[in-house]
């Protein structure tokens, strides 16, 4: 299972699906969960993947995910309710190794200049790509290994 814990429109959680990859998405703010339960809805998706509110950063309402990718909250288009973006990475790789496999696999974007510092003994960086967006942003993709 394919799992976006920060799902926003629920992009990622659309396109696992497309791939025939059951994926689940959660997201913090109601509203925001809701309007990405609608869009995969809209897609016909809706019986294979779905959309769940929660906090990431606390604990999963899953048993077990293969797979993660995500774009974490940062400040611009979402709020990250006072938090920092590592605080958010780090609490919430805590609480998906709980649920991951050792050698699964998390892929994190975030801006290039957050360096990821990731303080969970359960994963280790294993590489980094940077992607220029436009001037005032470029995004590091950094892929997380559970150990």
């Amino acid at each position: 299972m394919f799992l976006d814990p920060f799902c926003g429109t629920g992009s990622l959680v659309i396109e696992a699906a497309v791939m025939g990859i059951r994926s689940v998405g959660i997201d913090l703010v109601r509203w925001v969960a809701r309007g990405a339960l609608s869009n995969l809805k809209g897609m016909s998706f809706a019986g294979y993947s779905t959309i769940l509110r929660a906090d990431s950063t606390r604990s999963f309402p899953l048993t077990r995910v293969d797979a993660v990718a995500t774009d974490v909250p940062y400040g611009r288009a979402a709020s990250t309710r006072g938090k920092d973006t590592n605080r958010i990475i780090n609490e919430f790789t805590n609480s998906l190794a709980e649920i991951q496999p050792a050698g699964g696999y998390c892929v994190v974007m975030h801006p290039s200049n957050v360096p990821l510092v990731v303080e969970s003994k359960s994963f280790q960086v294993a590489e980094t790509h940077f992607l220029y967006v436009h001037r005032n942003l470029t995004r590091a993709i950094s892929v997380l290994r559970r150990t």
